[in-house]
């Protein structure tokens, strides 16, 4: 989950366009030279795959010679792409809203002047609007996080317990224990810890699982790739 999502647009651009650190991107992206600005609007709008942040980045650089700017243009304009695909209308009026929230501020005038403006929503529009290849990564993204927590790492940690005496003085024995512990995420972005005690048969049967599910995602990349049916950059996918 973004820090955007259910956060109301109009409360959002509001803020936005207060922040001389986006004040400062949109200016980036206004200050392109024009045969940059339409090539890349032309690479980003015939792309016919899922945009994430290397692909972007991959097709930014094919049109920008200074890779520095190239890497930064990229990265503004995939955090405004997150911004406005998070939020909560159309994307058609999302730029009627940010207009409007530019026309109000009073301090636009050091980034950007009011003639400026309907070229910086019509560069907005072409470069992250209409390319197609933003809202499905996005459209993954928000799948990926709808279906539950996501487990971000897992632990299997063997200990052994003394059994003592009555009196404490005296070890009688030992107990091997096995406890598999799980750091995951939730659905609602909090971070969260599950300890359990597993067996030794138990044990077993996991590598069994796992060996089986190594074998099943394998298969499944196969009939993806034989029906060329791409598979989106997102951290939860196979």
């Amino acid at each position: 989950m973004t820090i955007f999502e259910n956060t109301p647009f109009k409360f959002l651009a509001s803020h936005l366009v207060k922040n001389e650190d986006f004040q400062a991107d949109l200016r980036l992206i206004l200050e392109l030279p024009e045969d940059i600005f339409l090539r890349l609007a032309a690479t980003l709008e015939k792309a016919d795959m899922f945009i994430g942040r290397a692909a972007l980045e991959r097709i930014v650089s094919e049109t920008l010679d200074n890779k520095e700017q190239a890497t930064r243009l990229a990265t503004i304009i995939y955090r405004i792409a997150e911004i406005l695909h998070s939020s909560d209308m159309p994307l058609s009026e999302m730029m009627e809203v940010l207009s409007g929230a530019m026309a109000g501020s009073k301090q636009q005038t050091k980034f950007f002047t009011p003639e400026d403006r309907p070229w910086l929503i019509e560069r907005l529009r072409r470069l992250i609007v209409v390319p197609t290849g933003f809202a499905r990564q996005f459209k993954a993204q928000k799948l990926a996080t709808a279906t539950g927590a996501e487990l971000d790492k897992l632990q299997i940690i063997c200990d052994i317990r003394p059994i003592f005496d009555s009196n404490r003085s005296k070890v009688d024995g030992a107990l091997p224990l096995a406890v598999m512990r799980l750091e995951y995420t939730a659905a609602d972005g909090e971070s969260m810890v599950l300890e359990v005690r597993v067996t030794e048969r138990l044990i077993e049967t996991l590598e069994t699982t796992s060996a089986m599910a190594r074998r099943k995602v394998g298969l499944i990349k196969e009939l993806l790739a034989s029906q060329n049916i791409p598979i989106p950059a997102i951290k939860a996918a196979l």
